[in-house]
């Protein structure tokens, strides 16, 4: 049975944005909800739910249509909510981004998680170490040879027993497993992301 539309107040998102991810989880799981909700539901959010002009036909929608409660529906809002903090040229032009070619790849059974050790030339940057969580998606003999987007700027971070000097960039999939920055035509190794 639908519940009926129900007036709900904006919730503070500026409190809501004081809460960190680990707590917004464990008061997600406490609040009853249909299965499948959040995965199904969020990206409606994300592409209907742009703006708060519609703030109160999306809360009848949602209240009424998928029977969520407040409490989770004030939590779920959140994470739409949240600013994005602008940056300046200047600050994006700090950024080193480079384009380098995979060299070696070896395993790292060291790491918490499954990934690999990649060796990646540079051009007039060196040739440098790092480590990807990318054990999903790519073999080791598939990536040899393939231009990647990494981070040369950053300070070396120790990993384990093993020192990262640059961050191999990606996105997450649906399930989370990262799916290297594509580079589709070559280019110079060392040239810079524009």
């Amino acid at each position: 049975m639908m519940r009926k539309s129900t007036k709900f107040h904006k919730p503070n998102i500026n409190y809501l944005r004081l809460l960190d991810s680990q707590t917004i989880i464990q008061q997600k799981c406490h609040f009853e909800r249909p299965t499948g909700v959040e995965k199904s539901f969020t990206p409606f959010i994300h592409a209907t739910y742009p703006h708060p002009i519609a703030y109160e036909r999306f809360l009848d929608f949602a209240i009424a249509t998928l029977e969520m409660t407040r409490e989770f529906l004030c939590v779920l809002l959140c994470f739409t909510f949240v600013s994005m903090e602008l940056i300046t040229w200047a600050d994006f032009e700090k950024v080193e981004l480079r384009a380098g070619t995979v060299l070696e790849v070896r395993d790292f059974p060291e790491a918490r998680r499954p990934a690999y050790k990649l060796q990646v030339d540079f051009g007039e940057f060196g040739v440098r170490w790092s480590s990807a969580q990318i054990t999903k998606h790519y073999t080791k003999e598939e990536l040899i040879g393939k231009q990647i987007a990494g981070v040369v700027n950053f300070p070396k971070k120790q990993i384990a027993n093993f020192m990262s000097e640059f961050l191999v960039t990606g996105f997450a999939d649906e399930n989370g497993d990262i799916v290297l920055t594509a580079i589709d035509k070559p280019v110079p190794n060392g040239s810079k992301l524009i």
